[in-house]
């Protein structure tokens, strides 16, 4: 197994689609409901859609031989995405993407980073050393999704 990471952009859109899905409705199984997992993943897999919505976003795909297998995002000072594909879950991969683009918020010189973390993550993200700020909900068409506003201090580069 070779892991490494690289930037990624809108060319990896399907792989990003199909991360998300699995991840929303196999590895929130325990934390949301059917129809919150439904309504927050789609009725499928839409690679026009991640397309757009990582075009201002600087993304990091995480590959394991080749393959994408998770991603994280930075968005100005919002750690705006962190995924791993369920089957790859528990082996430290969520790790290595939030140590680069924490690193890299550091070569900016951000002082801070915020981060939107669903139930499922929010434990990720408290092992890594960030804070509860608030509870807050968004919704999904017309469902109501429970997530935690974190925020991450950061010591200069």
């Amino acid at each position: 197994m070779t892991l490494s990471l690289r930037r990624g952009g809108a060319e990896d859109a399907p792989a990003l689609a199909r991360i998300f899905r699995a991840c929303i409705l196999r590895g929130t199984k325990g934390a949301y409901s059917a129809e919150q997992r439904l309504a927050w993943a789609g009725s499928r897999p839409d690679a026009e859609s991640w397309a757009a919505r990582v075009s201002d976003v600087d993304l990091w795909i995480l590959e394991e031989d080749g393959a994408p297998v998770g991603f994280a995002g930075l968005q100005g000072d919002n750690f705006d995405l962190l995924f791993v594909h369920p089957d790859h879950a528990g082996r430290g991969h969520s790790r290595l993407l939030h140590e680069a683009l924490v690193a890299e918020a550091r070569a900016r010189g951000l002082t801070g980073l915020v981060a939107h973390a669903s139930h499922v993550s929010r434990p990720v993200f408290a092992r890594y050393g960030w804070q509860l700020e608030e509870e807050a909900e968004a919704e999904r068409g017309g469902v109501k999704l429970g997530y935690a506003v974190m925020r991450l201090a950061l010591a200069p580069a």
